[in-house]
C-alpha cells in the first residue's frame, strides 16, 4: 500500500493565524514527510499565493522524490496558480502522475501552461473538473494530447465548453492512441460530439470492457433525454472526415501486424 500524507485539517484562511505562520507549519510537514507518495491539500483556500509558497518548498525538498499523486482540490487556484506548479513539475522533472485540480478556478490560461509542459511530464491521470478552461483551453490541450504518449485520463467536465471544446478533444482521440478515458461531463456539449467521442472511446477499448463501459456510460449522461432517438434517421458519424479516420483506426486494429 502506498503511504499518504493528508493535511485536509490545515485552514489556509483561518484568521487565527496569518499566511506565512501557516507557510512555515505546512513546510515543517512537508519536510518530515517528503518521502511519501501521495499528498493531499484540499480544502484549504489557499490561492495562488499558497501555491507559490507550496512549490517553492517542493523545490528545497528535492523534489519530493517519491511523490506519485497531487491532489489540490477546492483551493481557489486560478492562472497564475497554475502557471507556477506547470513550472516546478517541468523545471523538477517532477514524478507526479497523478494530479487533482477539482473545483478551482483555473481558465483557459492556465489550461494553455498545462498543455505546454503535459507531453515532457509523467502525468497519466489529471482531473481538471469544475474549472473554466472553456473552448479556447480545450483547443490547447487538445493539441498537446496529439502528440502525448503518457496521459491515459483526462477529466474536463463542467468547465463551461461548447461543441468547439469537444471536437477538439475528438481530434485529440483520433490521433493519439494511448488515452483510454476523457471525462467532459456537465458541459454544453451536443449530443453528436458526444456520440463521436463515445464510439472512438467504445473503438479503442474494446479490449477492455471496464473501461470501455465507463467510457460509454458518462458520454451516453451528457445527450439529453430523446436526442439520440431523433437523431435515429442520421448516420452515426456525419462527418466524413471523421468517418474516414474511424474506419482508419478500424482497420489498423484488424490488422494481423497491429
Amino acid at each position: 500500500l502506498h503511504q499518504q500524507l493528508t493535511m485536509i485539517s490545515i485552514q489556509w484562511d483561518s484568521p487565527d493565524e496569518d499566511k506565512r505562520a501557516k507557510y512555515e507549519r505546512l513546510s515543517s510537514l512537508l519536510s518530515r514527510w517528503s518521502e511519501r507518495t501521495t499528498l493531499r491539500l484540499n480544502n484549504m483556500s489557499f490561492k495562488d499565493e499558497g501555491v507559490v509558497m507550496v512549490t517553492h518548498r517542493f523545490q528545497e525538498l528535492q523534489p519530493l522524490q517519491h511523490l506519485q499523486r497531487l491532489e489540490l482540490r477546492s483551493n481557489e487556484i486560478r492562472d497564475r496558480g497554475m502557471g507556477t506548479l506547470c513550472d516546478w513539475i517541468s523545471v523538477s522533472k517532477s514524478p507526479v502522475r497523478h494530479l487533482n485540480l477539482w473545483n478551482n478556478e483555473i481558465g483557459s490560461e492556465g489550461a494553455s501552461r498545462l498543455a505546454r509542459i503535459l507531453n515532457d511530464s509523467r502525468l497519466e491521470v489529471v482531473n481538471l473538473g469544475k474549472n473554466k478552461i472553456r473552448d479556447q483551453g480545450a483547443s490547447h490541450l487538445g493539441l498537446a494530447m496529439e502528440r502525448n504518449k503518457v496521459l491515459l485520463s483526462l477529466n474536463v467536465s463542467e468547465n463551461e465548453m461548447t461543441d468547439e471544446g469537444g471536437k477538439s478533444f475528438t481530434s485529440a482521440l483520433l490521433s493519439n492512441p494511448f488515452i483510454k478515458e476523457i471525462d467532459i461531463s456537465m458541459n454544453n456539449v451536443s449530443a453528436r460530439t458526444a456520440r463521436h467521442l463515445r464510439e472512438i472511446l467504445a473503438m479503442r477499448n474494446s479490449g477492455s470492457s471496464n473501461i470501455s463501459q465507463r467510457s460509454t456510460e458518462w458520454i451516453v449522461q451528457e445527450a439529453p433525454k430523446g436526442s439520440f432517438h431523433m437523431e435515429a434517421h442520421q448516420p452515426l458519424f456525419p462527418d466524413p472526415e471523421l468517418e474516414d479516420s474511424l474506419d482508419s483506426l478500424e482497420e489498423q486494429k484488424s490488422s494481423p501486424h497491429m
